[in-house]
């Protein structure tokens, strides 16, 4: 099963963070997800191509 909820800040870790804290980590944890999928995309696209 794909799990589509990512938690970040606060009830991620159980600890205080001012909100500009907590956004920067939903920003990289956002990036490292879009990238990841476009990655795993392209590697799906290269084996059709081949095959």
């Amino acid at each position: 099963m794909k799990q589509n909820t990512l938690f970040v800040g606060r009830i991620a870790t159980y600890k205080y963070y001012n909100m500009d804290q907590v956004v920067g980590q939903a920003l990289a944890t956002w990036r490292k997800q879009v990238l990841a999928d476009q990655e795993a995309v392209q590697a799906v696209t290269a084996i059709k191509a081949v095959g």
